[in-house]
């Protein structure tokens, strides 16, 4: 006779895992996603929300392990490969994280999210031109999101392209007038280029306005 565990399907072992997963109910979500790997081993998505599940509750190197499994057994699959290099990343990888994500960008160029998150490790690696290039795909891909713009400002603030760097944070400032960061970035190249005391004095106001009045943020 088969099993009561045999009897119920991968299928019906991830929804379980999902609706857990949804409701913020990791355990259950995690014992759901096991028993589904328990019934077939080969199971790509159920290794990679059991990732994903590890990924929310901070076990990195157990997400690790699951995201490994689900690349190893459906490679093709852009978003387990970046999801692999997110958390590199997190465990300070960041050369494999690298190479996770263009394994990712070779089967899906398109993602301007794995573009900026590929230029972010780029950076961390002092890699800075090909930071430069990543953060520049993705702007074509997704010309909305502060996030590139702020973090392609910083980049060439270190390199000390000014010009190109305050355009950049005049951008982000235009896409979110809240962002606190932008606007305190481009105070300070004003001060570091010895401009008027007035111009810096003007937009470290706007820090301080922005930061308490609008509820201005950072974005990581």
């Amino acid at each position: 006779d088969r099993s009561g565990e045999q009897l119920v399907s991968v299928k019906e072992h991830i929804d379980h895992g999902d609706k857990y997963f949804s409701l913020r109910k990791y355990a259950k979500a995690l014992h759901r996603y096991s028993r589904a790997i328990k019934v077939d081993p080969t199971c790509a998505e159920a290794q990679f929300n059991r990732g994903v599940t590890f990924q929310a509750l901070h076990r990195e190197k157990e997400a690790l392990v699951d995201f490994t499994s689900a690349v190893r057994f459906c490679p093709s699959n852009p978003e387990y490969h970046f999801h692999r290099g997110y958390v590199l990343v997190l465990l300070e990888r960041n050369i494999q994280a690298v190479e996770s994500y263009d394994k990712a960008i070779a089967l899906d160029s398109r993602s301007a999210e794995i573009h900026f998150r590929k230029g972010e490790s780029l950076q961390k690696l002092g890699r800075s031109f090909e930071a430069l290039n990543s953060y520049n795909e993705a702007i074509m891909i997704e010309p909305y999101d502060p996030r590139t713009f702020y973090k392609k400002g910083l980049l060439l603030r270190a390199l000390k392209r000014i010009k190109k760097a305050i355009e950049c944070y005049d951008k982000v400032i235009e896409l979110d007038a809240t962002h606190v960061d932008a606007v305190k970035s481009k105070g300070e190249w004003f001060r570091d280029l010895n401009r008027r005391s007035e111009d810096a004095n003007l937009y470290f106001g706007l820090v301080v306005y922005r930061d308490y009045s609008l509820g201005g943020r950072q974005i990581s």
